[in-house]
Formats: structure tokens, C-alpha cells, sequence
């Protein structure tokens, strides 16, 4: 790739709205950006510190050409600028990222469960589904239903004995 000349940049932009930061790099090889790219994932990951410290070497990389490269002390008031706008995207999205890692942590397939866990598991379903059945016995939507149910049954059965009933002659003529 590096043959034809085709060239990247990287743009992670986090946030949303008016707290929205782009952190971007100047245009670089593809795999120089391919690089700089999962450096700032995995800083990303580690924490704001780590992350802080590849956005500035990013800031200076020397291969910028809209602008010059800014300085350590530059890059670093820029960054310590932009953080007043990104930190509370920055703890929420570490948050959503901690619970789901540990939700993916707490996730295991059936496969890898006993058959004590398999057994637990079924019994609060069943413990769950007895306790919806008890708050609806005690709605009144549940008397009602109950009513009605009865009310079918016995019109049921009544209908049943009338078509079944031992009829004369007479009596079907007459109707």
C-alpha cells in the first residue's frame, strides 16, 4: 500500500452535541495511522492519564500540514483545555465501558454452568413466575377474569345438554 501512496488519518471523536471532541492526527501512512490508532484505543482503555499522554504525542507529530505541530508545553494546554469539555463524557463513557465489560465477564454459556447452577437458575425462574401468579390473584382483574371463566364454563356445559338432549319427533318439528 505504501506503493501507491495511500495515505490515512486517524479521528476518534468522542461525545455528543456541544461536549463533542475530535482527537485527530495528521494525514500518515496507512499503517503509521493504523498504529496511532490502537495506541489511542488501548490509552483509551488504560485511563485518562494514559490517554492524555498519546494525544500530545499525536499533537506533535511533525507531519501535520494545515498547521504546524504544536509544541510539548502547547499540546499539553491544549489538552488540559479540551479536558474541561471531555470530562463528563470521559467518566460516563468509562463507566459504560466497566459495566460492560463486567457483564461480559459474568456472562457464561450454558456449557460452562453446573448442573447445580442449571438447577438454581430454573428455580428462580419458577420462584419469579409463582410470584407474578400471586399478585395477580390478588388484582381485581384476576376476580374478574375468574368470573368470567365460570360464567363461559357453565354456559358451555348448558349449551352441551341442550344440543344433546333426547328429542321426539314432535319436539325437532316444532323447533
Amino acid at each position: 500500500l505504501e506503493d501507491i501512496g495511500l495515505r490515512a488519518c486517524v479521528n476518534l471523536n468522542m461525545g455528543k452535541c456541544t461536549r463533542r471532541v475530535n482527537v485527530s492526527s495528521p494525514m500518515l501512512s496507512l499503517d503509521e495511522a493504523l498504529r496511532w490508532r490502537s495506541r489511542l484505543l488501548v490509552a483509551r482503555d488504560e485511563g485518562w492519564g494514559q490517554f492524555r499522554s498519546v494525544w500530545i504525542e499525536i499533537l506533535q507529530h511533525p507531519a501535520f500540514t494545515r498547521r504546524k505541530s504544536l509544541s510539548e508545553p502547547e499540546a499539553v494546554a491544549f489538552v488540559d483545555r479540551r479536558w474541561l469539555v471531555l470530562e463528563p463524557v470521559w467518566r460516563r463513557s468509562q463507566l459504560h465501558r466497566q459495566q460492560a465489560r463486567e457483564a461480559e465477564r459474568g456472562k457464561r454459556t450454558r456449557a460452562q454452568l453446573s448442573k447445580e447452577e442449571i438447577a438454581e437458575r430454573r428455580v428462580v425462574r419458577v420462584a419469579r413466575s409463582v410470584q407474578r401468579c400471586f399478585a395477580l390473584i390478588d388484582s381485581d382483574r384476576w376476580r374478574a377474569e375468574l368470573e368470567s371463566a365460570q360464567a363461559t364454563k357453565v354456559l358451555s356445559r348448558d349449551r352441551w345438554r341442550w344440543l344433546r338432549r333426547d328429542l321426539t319427533t314432535a319436539e325437532m318439528l316444532a323447533g
